[in-house]
């Protein structure tokens, strides 16, 4: 039983430890960096979905749910929105730190919502990471 215990609580660590003590990206509203020491270092995130969600205003306001996994637990979703009247361009990647330990697991899950800009009658397009995902309002 002391064992399992103390296995129990290794797993726990290991899993935990290379997690920034500050929120993770994924959860923040801002597309900053978290806070980190030492040399940041770019990764990619690899979109598998992107939803979109309509507000009720005029011109209508477009929020992109985009979900996708991350290489770590280590890595941070990080993005860039260009607005233009066809619809936007997004790109999305993550960043860890240089030196950070971290383990190695097969993906680490991510969703950001993302204001895509405001739109009136018409088709757009959401470019994201190069794949482009339409949209009628």
């Amino acid at each position: 039983m002391r064992k399992l215990a103390t296995l129990t609580l290794l797993i726990a660590l290991a899993t935990t430890a290379c997690w920034p003590i500050s929120e993770r990206a994924s959860d923040r509203e801002d597309n900053q960096q978290p806070p980190t020491t030492g040399e940041v270092v770019s990764g990619p995130a690899f979109v598998d979905e992107v939803e979109f969600i309509y507000l009720e205003s005029w011109p209508v306001q477009v929020r992109a749910i985009v979900r996708g996994t991350l290489p770590t637990p280590c890595h941070n979703v990080v993005w860039d929105v260009q607005q233009g009247p066809e619809g936007a361009t997004v790109t999305i990647s993550s960043v860890s730190a240089a030196d950070e330990i971290c383990v190695a697991v097969i993906s680490e899950p991510f969703e950001v919502t993302l204001d895509v800009g405001d739109y009136t009658s018409g088709d757009y397009t959401v470019i994201v990471n190069g794949e482009a995902y339409p949209f009628t309002i």
